[in-house]
């Protein structure tokens, strides 16, 4: 089994939100853990959003996160490529998701055989996922 988190759950390893204890949990345990490469610009901008806001102060957005190693040196990383593009594609005209949560669901996809449990906390990507046959978390 493999954890796939999307950007709305990894945004809670450095927020506190709802759900944020048990993505801390989860990214500390032995599970592994996966991920889209989109997850680190999506990561990155939503801290830097965070920022302006004041929510996260600016020494809090360190290079670790700018640069993914905070990502890359837990996560499989699955790369966004031309086929996973094209699949994201036909999910997105499919369920009406958005460019990104097609392609979060795309990559989860490509786990398949690992038996991946997606979580995330976007309702649209959650049914799309469920629809092609992925567990859901929470």
């Amino acid at each position: 089994m493999i954890a796939y988190l999307d950007a709305s759950a990894l945004v809670k390893l450095f927020l506190d939100e709802d759900g944020s204890p048990e993505v801390r949990a989860l990214w500390e345990s032995e599970l592994p853990v996966s991920t889209s490469a989109i997850a680190h610009t999506e990561l990155a901008c939503a801290l830097a959003a965070a920022v302006r806001v004041g929510r996260l102060r600016p020494d809090e957005l360190g290079p670790s996160i700018i640069d993914g190693t905070v990502l890359w040196e837990r996560a499989e990383v699955v790369g966004t490529d031309a086929e996973l593009v094209a699949a994201a594609s036909g999910l997105g005209v499919k369920y009406g998701l958005r460019a990104l949560d097609a392609i979060h669901v795309a990559s989860v996809l490509v786990l398949v055989e690992a038996t991946p449990t997606l979580v995330s906390w976007d309702w649209a990507q959650r049914r799309a996922a469920e629809a092609e046959g992925v567990p859901v978390y929470p």
